[in-house]
């Protein structure tokens, strides 16, 4: 097989494993933020159904 002409793309570099953990702690806030709301509306429900 011949050798290709660009070089072997390095995936691992600070930069990208930096834009993945951010990735993941940014959807972890949002999930956080979900069930924040979640939990509230319940909580509000109940004490509507309650009053």
């Amino acid at each position: 097989m011949p050798e290709p002409a660009e070089p072997f793309p390095n995936l691992n570099d600070r930069a990208s494993v930096k834009q993945v953990i951010a990735g993941v702690i940014k959807g972890a806030y949002v999930t956080l933020g979900g069930y924040a709301v979640a939990a509230a509306a319940v909580v509000g429900g109940l004490v509507w159904l309650f009053r």
